[in-house]
């Protein structure tokens, strides 16, 4: 069921915290950009037809889908200029038409250790209609651990940390 699904990356906001400098592109490395380590966990799965929403620097995301083009993905572009994250997912599943599962990441964030599959199996097993993960951050933005939404209410939240968003899955 998972490789009927869909992935919907996030990449095209106005940058506006980095000067206009987008995070997806920032190496990490000679030849590691952020977008690479944020797609490692997505990439590992069977899921083959990725969406990039892109607004802004679309150039430099267009020559990245073509890399994953290569590699055997069904990849498109949903363009929309920035006007905010719930406009770009409703624009894209609209102008689209996705009527399967569908994975919403945004393109820099990294989540070390995420098992999407597991992921994925478990949301299932919830007969949940969404699912997120959230991970856990130090104010310095280490990500201390990532966390299903369903165990966010059990949590206690130690002085110094915050919540940010890490994928999203919404059913068919």
């Amino acid at each position: 069921q998972m490789e009927k699904s869909t992935a919907l990356v996030l990449c095209g906001g106005l940058a506006t915290r980095m000067d206009g400098k987008t995070k997806h592109l920032l190496p990490v490395s000679d030849s590691i950009k952020v977008l690479d380590l944020s797609l490692l966990p997505l990439l590992a799965t069977p899921i083959k037809h990725l969406i990039f929403a892109t607004g802004n620097h679309r150039e430099e995301i267009n020559a990245y889908m073509q890399s994953l083009r290569i590699k055997g993905y069904t990849v498109e572009e949903y363009y929309e200029p920035p006007e905010g994250t719930t406009k770009a997912v409703i624009g894209a599943i609209k102008s689209l038409k996705i009527q399967s599962s569908l994975f919403i990441q945004n393109g820099d964030d990294i989540i070390p250790g995420l098992d999407m599959v597991d992921y994925y199996t478990r949301h299932l097993m919830t007969g949940a209609k969404t699912s997120r993960v959230f991970t856990l951050k130090s104010n310095s933005g280490k990500i201390i651990k990532a966390e299903d939404i369903t165990l966010i209410n059990t949590l206690r939240i130690e002085k110094g940390h915050y919540y940010a968003s890490g994928v999203i899955v919404l059913n068919a």
